[in-house]
């Protein structure tokens, strides 16, 4: 588990895409959720969005056949996921399950990228006003962090708001 990390973090993603995989079928306690998350986030790098959503799905369904046994940090996961199946087919469905999430995760990393993707979903829906006061809310949780203003400010910027995507590419070049 620790060494598909590794290749992870040195940007050998199918490596560690493997021995997730090799994990995940050994895993029986957990039915393999951890290993699950891992593999979507591998794939998510790989820029492999059938993988990504692939492995979210296999994530939802172990943490909903674990029932009340997963911790609230998982559901939360498994919601977030949720939304992610969701967004481009229904974002009203998507953003619902990305509250539910951010109602679940404490993990201030998880929770950014959580208020991120519901500023998509409500981007998706033409509340523009709505999208840039997430993705706003989502930097406040990381303030100190580049890649996080960078983030937010491309977000911004995508939404023809460059006044204030380039102050928030201002303060991602301060740091």
């Amino acid at each position: 588990w620790k060494a598909a990390d590794l290749y992870g973090n040195l940007g050998m993603p199918e490596k560690a895409l493997e021995i997730y995989g090799q994990y995940a079928r050994q895993t029986a306690l957990d039915g393999g959720v951890s290993a699950h998350a891992a593999m979507a986030e591998a794939y998510r790098k790989l820029g492999d969005r059938e993988g990504y959503l692939r492995a979210a799905r296999q994530y939802v369904d172990a943490v909903a056949a674990d029932g009340k046994a997963s911790s609230p940090g998982e559901r939360g996961v498994a919601e977030y996921y949720r939304g992610e199946l969701l967004l481009e087919s229904d974002p009203d469905a998507s953003y619902a399950a990305y509250e539910r999430a951010a109602a679940l995760i404490t993990d201030r990393n998880r929770l950014a990228e959580v208020y991120l993707r519901m500023a998509e979903a409500r981007r998706e829906k033409g509340d523009l006003e709505g999208a840039a006061a997430l993705a706003e809310k989502s930097a406040g949780l990381l303030p100190d962090e580049t890649w996080k203003l960078l983030q937010t400010g491309d977000f911004l910027l995508g939404l023809d708001r460059a006044e204030e995507a380039r102050e928030y590419f201002r303060r991602a070049l301060d740091r």
